[in-house]
Order: structure tokens, then sequence, then C-alpha cells
């Protein structure tokens, strides 16, 4: 019987390929699987709990540490190639340091490249004075950098050779991913830096889905790739990396995974049920409706925002727009003032949290908090004295505590530098 390439695993609507056992495509569709929205019961995927309290950074961490398991699992089993000396020496110092950068682990970027080695080694060694790769392929990089920046309707270099569309992939196409990596390192405009991740993330992805070689069981390169995506996903929702936080990386994860679970016939009930978890798991943290409109609060702490605000100014404007303090809500709140007790409850929660957790994060974490609280002060100033005065008193109170907290760890951090 021929073996089947791992690139056989995708479905295409022109290319349809023929159908596996019943039983493991009954939940397969992902988009008729989000529809359904099946509440998740699994021991491995446990639901969030809010209303029992359950830390929101240790769920995260909890499904991180699942995922990993489950592809480490699977890699130790299978058999990797040896890579050539250049080659690995390549990964090292080119390639793995920038992936790290923008979410990805040590150890799954190894497997990326160590399941399609072959194909991959089309990039060359990193000798300045070999350039294996066509020589067009920074300019055409460049090309579309400066169309991004001009917002053009029309782009020099069509998106086509961008490889995120997994059917145009060619396996010469690999000579690009120098080019991408090298544009993420050097880029400083943030909305070109955050789509080229998004290539970057899809690239590696894609290629090494379709170019794995065909002796791995594809069935195990599926899940591999599918746990692999997973972690990655809760580790940067969890914490983003350094520098990325305005860059939404963990958002680059889940858009492949589903990508990978609409397109494969190798994926079981759990892999689909864990879908679920992760909608949930990021709802929470980017709520999608405001306090207002939502029914049935089971929770009323709110420290799962302390997550959201890792994540730069896409936190902030989360955690604003979910209390109705946006700019379009600023008018209605200096007239009504906070629509109710509940809602004062849950910021309350939240600048507890920030109290509690502030000393433990990341110097970055730490500026963003200040701006949430800032701009959060200023339009509760808005409200009129006379409506909530009990809520202007907690308030004034809590900042000004928050204040005196962050005055003091700032004290007592340029101390210890000084004591050094």
């Amino acid at each position: 019987m021929t073996s089947i390439s791992l690139h056989k695993l995708i479905r295409f609507e022109k290319h349809p390929l023929k159908k596996g056992p019943a039983s493991s495509r009954q939940v397969n569709p992902v988009s008729h699987h989000l529809r359904q929205s099946k509440k998740i019961s699994d021991p491995l995927y446990p639901v969030a709990d809010h209303s029992a309290g359950i830390n929101f950074e240790g769920q995260l961490r909890a499904f991180e540490n699942i995922a990993r398991h489950e592809y480490l699992k699977i890699s130790n089993s299978l058999s990797f190639p040896k890579l050539p000396p250049w080659f690995r020496q390549r990964l090292e110092q080119s390639i793995l340091p920038t992936l790290n950068r923008i979410g990805f682990d040590e150890s799954f970027g190894r497997i990326l490249f160590a399941m399609a080695a072959s194909p991959w080694q089309v990039m060359g060694p990193a000798n300045k004075k070999i350039r294996v790769f066509h020589p067009g392929i920074d300019q055409e990089i460049e090309e579309i950098r400066r169309g991004l920046l001009m917002q053009a309707n029309e782009i020099a270099t069509p998106w086509i050779v961008l490889p995120r569309a997994f059917s145009f992939l060619k396996e010469q196409d690999g000579r690009y991913l120098p080019a991408y990596l090298k544009t993420i390192d050097r880029e400083t405009n943030e909305y070109c830096l955050k789509l080229f991740i998004r290539i970057a993330v899809e690239f590696v992805g894609n290629y090494a889905l379709k170019f794995a070689n065909n002796r791995y069981p594809p069935n195990q390169l599926a899940k591999l790739l599918y746990y692999g995506f997973s972690a990655m996903l809760w580790k940067n929702l969890r914490r983003p990396p350094e520098g990325m936080e305005n860059c939404a990386v963990f958002d680059n994860f889940f858009k492949w995974i589903n990508m990978l679970a609409r397109k494969s016939d190798f994926l079981g009930r759990e892999e689909m049920k864990s879908i679920d978890q992760m909608i949930e798991m990021k709802t929470t943290a980017f709520p999608t409706r405001n306090f207002a409109h939502l029914k049935n609060r089971s929770r009323e702490d709110a420290s799962h925002f302390v997550v959201t605000l890792r994540h730069g100014y896409l936190g902030i404007a989360a955690v604003l727009k979910y209390f109705g303090m946006d700019q379009f809500s600023e008018t209605r709140l200096a007239r009504d003032g906070f629509p109710g007790r509940s809602m004062l409850n849950e910021l309350h929660g939240l600048l507890q949290a920030i109290q509690t957790s502030y000393h433990s994060e990341s110097i970055r974490t730490q500026e963003y908090i200040k701006h949430f609280l800032c701009r959060l002060r200023s339009i509760c100033d808005l409200m009129p004295s006379n409506c909530h005065p009990t809520a202007h008193k907690f308030l004034k109170r809590r900042f000004n505590n928050l204040q005196i907290l962050f005055t003091n760890y700032s004290a007592l951090k340029n101390n210890d530098i000084r004591s050094r």
C-alpha cells in the first residue's frame, strides 16, 4: 500500500481526499463544532469555573502544560533525522532566536524544522558570501512593507507569494523565511510587526505540515502540531513575549489551530473539545460584550483582567470597554455614573488584584497597569460628585492606595539597585 504523504491530510474543495473512518470525522468540521459550542466535561480539559475563585493564570498554565506534555509525548515517539552541522548552526544563530522572540518555544521550533528537515534546507547556509535564495526576495518583502505603511490598495508583490496560503505554498518558498525573520528583527512599526509575526507563525506551521517527511504517520503529525500550537497559544495568552505586548501574538496560534481543525482528517474528539476551552478562555480575557450586556454574572473580582492588561494597549482598551468606559460611553458615565453595585464590586476585585500582583509583573506590564489606572481615574473623575458618593470615596481611596504602592515599590527597587 502506498504511504500517505503528510500534505494529503489537508482537504481542498477542488481536490477532495478519500474520507477516513466515520468515527474520526463526526466532530471534524470546526465551523459546525463552534456553532454548537458544547460544554466540555472531559477531565483533560476542565471547564473554567470562575465562580469557584480558580486562578485564571493558573488555569492557562495548566492547559499549557497539558498541551506541551501531549506534543512532547508524540515527538518522543518519532525518530527525527540528524541535522547537518551547517543547518543546526543556522537554526541556533538566526532562526530559533527570532521564533522564540515571537512566541515559540525553542523545543517546539526545533520540531518544526526536524519534521521537514530536507525541504527546509533550501534556505542554505547562513553565509553572507553564499546567497542561495533568490536575490529579489528582500526587495519583495520591503515592497510589501512599504505598501502596508502606505495602506495602499495594491501592493507591488501579490499577497499570494506570502506563504500564508497553504494550498499555494511550494517547497522552494522556504527561501523566504530568513527574509521574513530579518524583517521582524528590524521592524519598528507595530502595524507591520504584527502582520509579519502572523505571516511567520502561519509560514512555519504550514510549511512543516505540508512538507513533513512522509514516513511519519500523518495522524500523529497532525496531533503533534495541534498540541504544539495549542501550548504556544496558552503560553502567549497567559504572558505575551516581551516587546510584543501589542501584537496579539496568541491569536496567530489560535487562527492556525482553527485552520488545521477545519482541514485535517486526523484530529479527534478531544482536540475538537479543547477548541471550546480556547474560545472560553480567550473570551474571558477579551470579552466580546461589555458588562452592561452580560447576564447571570457569576464572578465579581475581575482578577483575570490582570492577564489582559499584560497585552498592552489592546488589553487596556478591552478592559475599559468591558466596564463601559470607552470613548463612546464617557458622556453616559458622566451623566449616570456606574450602572450598579455589581459592576463596582467587579472593579473593586480588579483593583485588589492589581494591588496584589503588581510587584510580580514585568516592567512593561507595570507601565501598562499605570496607564490603565490613569485612564480609569480620569474617566471616573467625570462622575458627578452627588452621584454614587460611596463609589467616589471608594475609588479615590483605592487609587490613592495604588499610587502609594507604586511609589514604595519604585523606591525599594531603586534601593536594591544601588545596594548592588
